[in-house]
């Protein structure tokens, strides 16, 4: 059990590792953040198979934001695209922010309807994000409000940028200007990728990239260790024990 609880706390840990002690209004500054998943979906993913692993993973970081980060109207809220060489809206940050829709939205994540196919252009799919997701309040996101604090998680096999649109340090410096993060989990032995998802790094003072050798890697190690959860298990209920992962 002490091994599972350091995987939730590292996965909860990086979303919410730099944040500013103060309160206001009904947010919290502990606790308020806009979270998106940018789900590869280019044909290198190969397979409806491993496509569902993609899907099973970013729900299964959903599933550990728990406790005072619960995803909520005044807390965390998540919005999922899918890419491949243009962004893909499936889920938006006003859709699951009533009390105890967690698991509705967990298992829209899986249920999502997305197949593999066609290139992927990293650079172009986090300015979308950023740009069309993040910055969209009619679609629930907090842009423009500085007690909310906002994170893109990319869960890839590849690290493809695209000759069209902005470099990646163009990108990175945008997200850095809006007081965003960018966390990449990646699926294969892809070397060169450390060096080129470098160019991302957002300097958020915690972990930024996860590697996971193949689908099944990932499979093992992150979805199948959360599903094992027992139900209503919180492995950082506090703000406290969340700084502990950083």
């Amino acid at each position: 059990m002490a091994g599972r609880r350091l995987v939730f706390s590292f996965l909860i840990g990086v979303i919410y590792c730099q944040t500013i002690l103060i309160h206001g209004g009904e947010i919290d500054f502990e606790t308020a953040r806009d979270v998106v998943f940018l789900l590869d979906k280019s044909g290198s993913i190969g397979s409806t198979e491993n496509m569902q692993v993609v899907k099973d993973m970013a729900a299964a970081i959903v599933h550990v934001i728990c406790g005072a980060i619960e995803v909520s109207s005044d807390r965390t809220r998540v919005a999922v695209a899918s890419f491949d060489n243009a962004i893909h809206r499936h889920i938006e940050m006003n859709q699951y922010v009533r009390p105890g829709q967690k698991a509705k939205l967990e298992t829209a994540i899986k249920q999502l309807r997305v197949s593999p196919g066609g290139s992927s252009s990293l650079n172009v799919a986090l300015e979308n994000a950023r740009r069309l997701i993040l910055h969209d309040t009619t679609k629930g996101a907090r842009y423009g409000d500085p007690r909310v604090k906002r994170t893109t998680f990319v869960i890839t096999d590849g690290c493809a940028t695209s000759r069209s649109g902005l470099t990646p340090k163009q990108v990175r410096d945008n997200y850095v200007a809006d007081g965003s993060c960018i966390v990449f989990i990646s699926i294969g032995n892809h070397s060169i990728c450390k060096a080129r998802l470098q160019a991302f790094d957002t300097e958020c003072t915690c972990f930024q990239q996860f590697f996971y050798s193949s689908f099944d890697d990932a499979k093992k190690n992150l979805v199948d260790v959360v599903n094992s959860v027992p139900s209503g298990y919180c492995a950082a209920p506090t703000w406290n024990s969340l700084l502990l992962t950083c």
